[in-house]
């Protein structure tokens, strides 16, 4: 059994809500790992993330996170376009209506 809460602000990050994967070769899949604490009195479950295109690909956990527990949320990068890049990604919890949102961003080379 899980229950709505009140609020993001019972998330805390403790990743940050950004990664700098930096340079990366081009066709060589990146991935980071984003952390997230509940810091309210309920249980909360990842509802849905959501990425703002085909080559940021999310995992998650759809098992309820106890309070004082954490979770995370994974993030591949597929690094198939030379280029800057920076993609966002909103994270859904159950009952908050508000998206967390994190992004990824880095610079993928062909490299010789």
């Amino acid at each position: 059994m899980f229950f709505a809460f009140s609020g993001a602000s019972q998330v805390e990050w403790s990743t940050g809500k950004s990664f700098d994967f930096g340079d990366i070769e081009k066709d060589t899949p990146v991935t980071t790992t984003f952390t997230f604490k509940n810091n309210s009195t309920q249980p909360i479950v990842v509802e849905m993330v959501r990425s703002t295109c085909g080559c940021t690909v999310p995992k998650w956990s759809e098992e309820p996170v106890e309070p004082g527990q954490t979770g995370d949320i994974k993030v591949v990068y597929d690094a198939k376009k030379n280029g800057y890049f920076r993609k966002r990604i909103k994270v859904f919890f159950v009952g908050v209506r508000k998206a967390n949102k994190l992004d990824v961003q880095g610079d993928v080379f062909e490299y010789e």
